[in-house]
C-alpha cells in the first residue's frame, strides 16, 4: 500500500506536506477500522478526524449533519430539476390549445397525430420561437381562438403564450389531454394535472429514507409491478362512460405516481452513477442522461400515434407492457447497491450478468416456495462476489460466499 501511494503522489505531483492526509484517506478508504488500534507505521488519527469520523459513521453519526455548502449544491442542482419540470408541463398544458391554434390533431390521420408529437417534443423549439418571434406585435393571447379565423401568426404568438403559461404544474407530458378524453373540460384538466403533481412531490419524499434501507433494487421490483398495474387500470377506465370512466382514469393516473415517486423516478439517476467506476463516471453519466432523454423523445413524439391506432386503452396497456418487461431486466440484470464502499460497487459489478442472472433466478424460486408456498426448508440462494482488495487482483483467496437476508450482506466462511 505504501509504495501504490508514494507511486500515486509521485504520478501527480503533489506536495509532499499532504503525504500524511492522502495515507490516512488511502487505508481508510480500504478498512473503516483502520486506525481502531496501534499500527505499526505509527500513523494515528486526531481527535478532530476521529470526531469528523464518528459522524459519517452509520451507527454513531447522522446521515443528515452535512457541511451547509453540501446542501446548497444539492439546492442548487434541484432547481435543475425544476427548470426541466417546467418545460415539460409547459408542453403538457399546451396540448389543450396548441393543436386548436395551429389547426392539427382535428382528425384521426397518423400525420396529425405525428405533428402534435413533434410538438409536444417542442420545447426547444419553443425557445427559438420565442426569439424568432420577438417583433410580432401581440394580440389578444387569453382568449386563443378554436375556429381557426385569425392570421398565422397571430395563432402562432397567441399559443406560444398559451405554453408558457401552465409552468408551475410538475405532471407528465400529456396528462391534461388524457384527463380531457375522460370528460375534464375548461381549466378542469389543468386543476387535475396539478393534483396529479403534487402526488409526484409528496411521495418522492419517502424516497429519502427508503433509497437508503430498503434499497434501489428493492424499490424498483416493488414499484414497477404496480406501476403496470395503475397504467392498465387508466387504460381500462376509457371502457367507462361517463362519470365512471373519469373517476377510474384519475384514479389509476394519481395511483401510478404514486408509485412512481419513490421508485423509478429517484432511482435510476442515483444508479446510473453507482454502476460506473469514478474514472468514467462523468462521461457514463453524460451518456445515460443522454440516453434517458432519447426515450422521451421517442416517447413524447409516438403517443400520439398510439392512441390514434390503438386508442388510450390500447396505448396505456402497451406502456403498462413494457413496465412488466422493465421488471424482469431489473430482476435479472440490476444488482442491490447501497450501503456499498467505492471498492465495493467495483467489486459487485465485477460480477458477470449471466452469472448475476442466474443468481436472480434463484432467488425468484426461493421467494416463491418460501413466502409463497411457505416452505420453510427452502435454501436462501448465494452468489461470489469478489472481496474488495481481489478486484483487479490476482488473488489465489477464494471469494467470500455472501448472501442476502433482508437486504444485509451476511458473509460465511465457506468457499463454493
Amino acid at each position: 500500500m505504501d509504495d501504490l501511494i508514494s507511486q500515486f503522489m509521485e504520478k501527480t505531483s503533489i506536495d509532499e506536506i499532504y503525504a500524511e492526509h492522502i495515507r490516512k484517506g488511502a487505508y481508510l478508504a480500504q478498512d473503516r477500522s483502520a486506525f481502531d488500534d496501534l499500527r505499526d507505521d505509527a500513523l494515528t488519527l486526531r481527535p478532530e478526524e476521529r470526531s469528523a469520523l464518528s459522524m459519517e459513521d452509520p451507527k454513531t453519526g447522522s446521515k443528515w449533519n452535512q457541511p451547509w455548502i453540501l446542501y446548497a449544491l444539492v439546492g442548487c442542482c434541484s432547481l435543475g430539476a425544476a427548470v426541466q419540470g417546467w418545460d415539460e408541463t409547459a408542453v403538457n398544458g399546451a396540448q389543450l390549445y396548441y393543436r386548436h391554434a395551429f389547426g392539427i390533431g382535428d382528425d384521426d390521420s397518423d400525420r396529425q397525430a405525428g405533428l402534435v408529437g413533434l410538438t409536444a417534443f417542442g420545447i426547444f423549439l419553443g425557445y427559438v420561437a420565442g426569439v424568432a418571434f420577438r417583433s410580432v406585435l401581440d394580440g389578444d393571447s387569453n382568449v386563443c381562438p378554436r375556429d381557426g379565423s385569425e392570421a398565422t401568426l397571430l395563432r402562432i404568438n397567441c399559443a406560444k403564450s398559451v405554453v408558457n403559461e401552465p409552468r408551475i404544474l410538475k405532471v407528465v407530458q400529456y396528462s391534461s389531454p388524457v384527463f380531457e378524453d375522460a370528460g375534464l373540460e375548461g381549466q378542469e384538466p389543468l386543476l387535475a394535472s396539478m393534483g396529479f403533481g403534487l402526488i409526484n412531490f409528496l411521495f418522492a419524499i419517502p424516497a429519502f429514507y427508503t433509497i437508503d434501507t430498503f434499497g434501489r433494487r428493492n424499490l424498483l421490483l416493488f414499484t414497477f409491478p404496480f406501476m403496470a398495474l395503475f397504467q392498465l387500470l387508466t387504460g381500462l377506465g376509457f371502457l367507462l362512460e361517463g362519470r365512471g370512466q373519469l373517476a377510474m382514469v384519475m384514479t389509476g393516473m394519481y395511483l401510478f405516481s404514486v408509485a412512481y415517486s419513490p421508485g423509478e423516478g429517484p432511482v435510476p439517476f442515483l444508479y446510473s452513477a453507482e454502476s460506473m467506476p469514478l474514472y468514467v463516471r462523468d462521461v457514463g453519466m453524460s451518456m445515460a442522461t443522454a440516453l434517458t432523454w432519447f426515450f422521451n423523445f421517442l416517447l413524447a413524439v409516438t403517443f400520439p400515434s398510439f392512441q390514434n391506432a390503438f386508442g388510450n386503452t390500447g396505448a396505456f396497456g402497451y406502456y403498462a407492457a413494457w413496465c412488466m418487461v422493465g421488471w424482469v431486466l431489473i430482476l435479472l440484470f440490476v444488482p442491490e447497491t447501497k450501503d456499498l464502499t467505492l471498492e465495493q460497487l467495483d467489486a459487485r459489478f465485477s460480477v458477470s450478468s449471466r452469472a448475476y442472472a442466474k443468481y436472480a433466478m434463484r432467488q425468484c424460486s426461493y421467494f416463491v416456495r418460501h413466502y409463497v408456498l411457505r416452505r420453510s426448508n427452502v435454501k436462501r440462494p448465494t452468489i461470489q462476489f469478489p472481496q474488495e482488495f481481489e478486484y483487479g487482483q490476482q488473488s489465489s483467496d477464494q471469494p467470500r460466499k455472501i448472501s442476502f437476508e433482508k437486504d444485509e450482506r451476511i458473509l460465511t466462511s465457506s468457499s463454493p
